[in-house]
């Protein structure tokens, strides 16, 4: 079996470059990289990113020894959909001749229009079998706005919807997703993963200090307000550090201009992740709880807290295995009030006590999260 990935990710060292996203590239090459060497470096790696047109993409791999294939777009937004639908049609045609004669699955995160329409066009021609890795939410305010791109952009979120429908299964957080998009294929568990090599071997230990931090990009479904909200109520005594960027930046600058226990840094390097936690004491998950979001996505920065060795409060959204009850402590609601209330209270624990919750969440990860393992689960699926 040859194994075919398609997603909107394009190399690190570009990705932080151009500033965009990180959470979402890493998992992509990730997910990928654990694929490929799983099957023995049978996958074929293809981006539909919009990659400014000044950069040369000929000779750019995914990771080091792995050829990019680049999608091409046109310009115009809605010709350059179009146009990316061919481009992936012809490199979807080429790898099937490369690999005559083995099975191909595609894999594709989410169902854009494009590459789940062009997928699905050639599935008879090429015999393929169509997967999609659907890990965001397709119900943004984007589809609901009334302008000519909204509208657009919601024909295009159907298209890919219904090419969704004939894929040969969907490999997401929860089975909830598939009632959502009304669709009955062949559904996978997943879980966002993590390398081996990011386990911690040594812990930098839990203080009585309360500082706290949040690192994420600030957009309101990360519950940013409510957030801000809890730490002016706490006071002084509460500090918290926020990491990150997005839409919701000028609202924390001005917040920090009001509460002197309140700190923001903007963006971070993902090589300075473990620094900056090891800093804390606290780490914040405060993601909203709402159906059109928590049943697509899984924050990834949580399983990041998850391996600091620190104690992690999170809201308890549906794609949150049980069993992180044990170790995570769980906001009772999503307003301010009730969240200052829950982060004042878990400052009561004993640090012995917050100390043995943060090595139960290490253990589970370690269990649970690696690539190795998901990819294992997901190879299974396709091929059974």
């Amino acid at each position: 079996m040859h194994y075919i990935y398609i997603s909107g990710t394009i190399p690190e060292e570009l990705n932080n470059a151009l500033g965009w996203s990180v959470a979402g590239n890493k998992f992509s090459i990730n997910m990928a990289h654990a694929i490929d060497a799983r099957t023995g470096g049978n996958l074929s790696f293809i981006s539909a990113a919009p990659i400014p047109s000044d950069i040369d993409v000929s000779n750019l791999e995914i990771w080091q020894g792995k050829p990019l294939l680049y999608a091409k777009r046109g310009k115009g937004f809605l010709f350059s959909e179009l146009k990316l639908r061919r481009s992936i049609k012809k490199l979807l045609q080429r790898i099937s001749v490369e690999y005559a004669g083995e099975g191909i699955a595609v894999i594709i995160e989410n169902s854009p229009f494009a590459a789940a329409t062009a997928a699905l066009a050639l599935k008879k021609k090429l015999n393929l079998q169509l997967y999609s890795i659907t890990i965001d939410t397709p119900f943004t305010r984007t589809f609901s706005a009334k302008s000519l791109v909204g509208k657009i952009n919601r024909a295009l979120f159907q298209m890919g919807n219904r090419a969704l429908k004939k894929f040969n299964g969907i490999i997401s957080f929860t089975e909830n997703v598939k009632e959502d998009l009304q669709i009955d294929i062949p559904f996978c568990p997943l879980l966002i993963g993590c390398n081996e090599d990011d386990i911690p071997t040594s812990l930098p230990g839990i203080s009585d200090g309360k500082n706290a931090v949040y690192a994420g990009t600030l957009i309101y479904y990360n519950g940013i307000k409510e957030l801000v909200g809890a730490y002016a109520a706490l006071g002084e005594d509460y500090k918290l550090d926020i990491y990150g960027y997005g839409p919701l930046e000028d609202f924390v600058r001005e917040a920090v201009e009001k509460h002197p226990n309140i700190s923001f840094h903007g963006r971070f390097s993902p090589s300075d992740t473990k620094e900056i936690f090891s800093k804390y004491d606290l780490l914040i998950n405060p993601r909203i709880i709402d159906s059109s979001i928590e049943n697509y996505t899984f924050p990834s920065k949580l399983v990041d807290y998850l391996l600091s060795g620190k104690s992690v409060i999170s809201s308890n959204f549906k794609t949150l295995p049980l069993a992180y009850s044990d170790f995570v402590y769980l906001f009772s609601d999503m307003t301010a009030e009730k969240m200052a209330e829950d982060i004042h209270r878990l400052y009561s624990d004993t640090i012995d006590y917050r100390q043995q919750k943060a090595l139960m969440a290490i253990e589970y990860v370690k269990s649970h999260h690696v690539y190795k393992k998901q990819v294992e689960k997901i190879l299974k699926f396709i091929n059974d």
